[in-house]
């Protein structure tokens, strides 16, 4: 976890100097996060955020993921990460669909609210929910209650 907390201090292009010599980047620092703890849901979540959209990155192990792979696999080893939920959701075009690794099929929306729903404080996944709606078009949230564009920049802000 220690490499992958250093990791998310620094910069997309800074390097860190570690006591036994060896110069590291962010995205060096997640890999050997997973090397050390495969398990980590963060540390595949933080490291899919250094990619670029097409980007592929080699694990340790010689899988090579792409942002997409890397949050589904946040996802499957913490089904709670919002985090993962909401970055997929970033990562998808408009009707693009996703299967998690429990077999569901989201689109971006149904992202938006399964991370609102895990975390309903992420003011954020409010504001991208409010992007996939047309101008007078609701959602229901998690909770129940429906809301309008309007409404979620609204609560995006609290």
């Amino acid at each position: 976890m220690a490499y992958n907390n250093l990791a998310t201090m620094l910069a997309s292009r800074e390097k860190v100097k570690l006591p036994d010599g060896r110069e590291m980047s962010q995205r060096d620092l997640y890999l050997e996060a997973i090397q050390l703890d495969s398990k980590c849901a963060m540390a595949y979540n933080n490291l899919a955020n250094t990619l670029a959209s097409g980007e592929k990155v080699k694990l340790p192990d010689g899988r090579e993921m792409s942002q997409q792979d890397l949050y589904l696999e946040a996802i499957q080893l913490d089904p709670k990460c919002v985090l993962a939920y909401h970055n997929l959701a970033n990562t998808l075009a408009s009707g693009e669909k996703v299967k998690l690794p429990d077999g569901r099929e989201m689109a971006k929306r149904d992202l938006y609210l399964e991370a609102i729903q895990l975390n309903p404080e992420f003011a954020l996944t409010y504001h991208n929910l409010a992007t996939t709606l047309a101008s007078r078009e609701k959602v229901k949230l998690p909770d129940g209650r429906e809301m309008d564009k309007r409404d979620l920049y609204l609560q995006s802000r609290s």
